[in-house]
């Protein structure tokens, strides 16, 4: 059984521009949305 971490480091990002758009991205599974990810099981320190 694979162990799932209690806690997962996540990111978003809004960012927008002088014209006042916004960036999108068209991801495979959800459809657009806002840049974000998240760490990797094991890595500590992001620099």
């Amino acid at each position: 059984m694979k162990k799932h971490p209690k806690h997962r480091v996540t990111a978003v990002a809004v960012v927008i521009n002088e014209e006042n758009k916004i960036l999108l991205i068209n991801g495979p599974k959800r459809g657009w949305e806002m840049p974000a990810g998240h760490v990797e099981e094991g890595i500590e320190n992001i620099k």
